[in-house]
This record gives C-alpha cells, structure tokens and sequence, in this order.
C-alpha cells in the first residue's frame, strides 16, 4: 500500500518569523550613512520557511542578506546596513529613530503563498559632527576666478587626534580642495578650508566633502558627507531673473522692478531694452540700472512675455533675457 504523499501544512501567517523585540532596539549609535546591524531571526513553525525580500522604510536599506531558507528551529543572522544620516541636526544632541522593518515570507513548496511580516525597528541616533547641511559658497561670477576660498565651522561630538576631509565629485570636473584647521581656542571645533583650485564654467559645480574622524582613543568613526555648492554665473545678472505677476484682473496692471549688477563690480550700461508679449510695457527706474515692467491684463487667460536687455561691460555685448508671466483673470460679476 502507498503511503500518502506529504502535504504542506498552511502556515500562521502572524507568526512565521521570531524576532527578540531586544534585538529591534539599536540603542543609541552614531550618524552613519552604512550602519551595519545583525538581527536573528527565528523559524518557530514546524515547517521550512523561504524569505524572498528584506525591507526598511525610512531609513533606507541599502543592502541586506539576500533570500534565504530557515529550516523548522532554525534561527539565522540577517545582515542590514542602514542610511542613518541626518541632513540637519540643529540645536540637537540625538535624534530618535524608527523605522518598520519587513520580509516577505513563504513556504518552500511549488506554489506556497507569501506574505509581509513586519516588526519596528528604534533607537537613537547621536551626531558625529554637526556643522551645516550644505557649504555654499553662493554666486560668484565667472571672471573673477579662480574662487576664493571659504571656511566652514565643524565641531565634533567626541576629542579626535585627526580629522581629515576628502573630496570627490563628478570625473573630469575642476578640483576643489579641502583642508581641514584645528580652532586653538574651541575643543572639539575645526575649520574646513575649501579651495576651488581651478576656473569653473556657468553653472552649479558640485563636489561631496566626506569629514572622517579618528577618536583621541583609536576609534574610527563614521564617516560624514557634506555637499559643497558653488554657483557659478555670467558677471551680469538681473535681479530677479525671472518675473512672476501671479493673478490680475482683466483691465488692471502690475509692475515690479528689475535691477541688474556685476557680480564683479565692474561698470557697465543698460544700451537697449526690447519686449515681447502682449500687455507689457518696460520703462526706465529711479536707478542707473533698474527698470520697471508692468503687465496689464488684456484679456483672460495666460499672459507669457520676454524683455530682452542688451547690456555693455569691457567693450563686450551682453544680452539678458527675462521671462514675464501672468494670469489674466475674468472680474466677477
């Protein structure tokens, strides 16, 4: 007689996975955008379990341990590295952190089903170092290179015997160099001197400064990465670059002023100023180099112009050209 063939018992879905709650709490560790943690998981059905995906919600599960069986008992280490930064500490000495952790989880056998099991993961998260989100360095034109250096403020939640600070960008962009400046009359402080090293063209250069410390007993702490921004420009720019009336009633006018100014200082005049779009009209300001522009709301709808400034600085042209938009807006009746 043929013994019957075995069956797949259905499995408790609130209860595939064990997880300890005492290994869900991470305690208290510091800013680290590659936090490493193990977690043991436990298999306490009587059946082979399949985990086919681990995921974490805000903190960003970078990588894990990939799919993986536990047999009936069996109990496994699952590797995480999680993104525990924080872009602003402000006043802050930790920042509490909580993050759903899941894993989808089935049977081995053709045909099982899977479900999501989730826990909470916690803990606290102390800073290694707090300065500013991003080091900007602002605009700056593009005659006056190369850029003259800046000096950003760190301070370290620990003594350290070096602090060092490298840069990396895009390949093939210009190099900006950092230094890093011990501050004799503040413990735990250092300024970070950051050189552009060559001439940049129009546009935002962007580079990543990764500060790594090493403690005064050894250690060597997590690595934080600061995003330095140089905004690169023609030496003539508008203030505002771009006018935006918002609504206006069909009949009714707006003005606002545009100024412009050399980044460098150098003088320059205003020789032409031409206009495109319905309702608009530019005329000369108060001030060498400001004009003001109104829009009168013809008509209903979408009202899109351009002034175009033609601009003299060193014997050379220069056009700006400025966007204008409104919204012409029937009157209610």
């Amino acid at each position: 007689m043929r013994s019957a063939p075995s069956i797949e018992q259905p499995i408790d879905f609130s209860s595939r996975l064990f997880v300890d709650p005492q290994h869900l709490d991470l305690g208290e560790v510091w800013e680290d955008e590659y936090h490493r943690y193990t977690l043991p998981v436990e298999n306490r059905t009587a059946q082979p379990l399949k985990v086919t995906r681990v995921g974490v919600g805000c903190a960003g599960l970078i990588s894990s341990t990939s799919e993986f069986i536990l047999q009936p008992g069996e109990t496994r280490s699952v590797s995480l590295t999680l993104n525990l930064r924080v872009d602003h500490w402000g006043q802050a000495d930790s920042r509490r952190f909580e993050s759903p952790l899941g894993m989808t989880v089935g049977g081995t056998t053709a045909g099982a089903k899977f479900a999501r099991q989730t826990w909470q993961l916690r803990g606290s998260i102390k800073p290694v170092f707090k300065t500013q989100g991003v080091w900007r360095f602002g605009q700056h034109s593009e005659l006056t290179q190369p850029i003259g250096p800046r000096v950003f403020r760190v301070h370290s939640a620990i003594s350290l015997s070096r602090l060092d600070a490298d840069v990396s960008g895009i390949t093939g962009q210009p190099n900006v160099l950092a230094v890093v400046h011990p501050v004799n009359d503040t413990p735990n402080a250092f300024d970070v001197e950051v050189r552009p090293a060559t001439r940049h063209t129009i546009g935002t250069v962007t580079r990543t400064i990764s500060l790594r410390g090493i403690s005064s007993a050894g250690q060597v702490l997590p690595t934080k990465a600061i995003v330095t921004e140089i905004d690169v420009c023609p030496d003539l720019i508008s203030e505002p670059n771009e006018v935006l009336f918002g609504g206006i009633p069909v009949g009714d006018h707006r003005e606002t002023t545009v100024s412009f100014n050399s980044l460098s200082g150098r003088p320059f005049t205003v020789a032409g100023v031409e206009s495109a779009g319905e309702g608009l009209v530019v005329s000369r300001g108060t001030g060498g180099n400001e004009y003001i522009v109104t829009q009168t709301a013809t008509r209903s709808g979408s009202l899109n112009s351009v002034v175009t400034f033609s601009c003299l600085c060193d014997g050379r042209q220069t056009t700006i050209s400025v966007p204008a938009s409104a919204l012409g807006v029937e009157r209610s009746k």
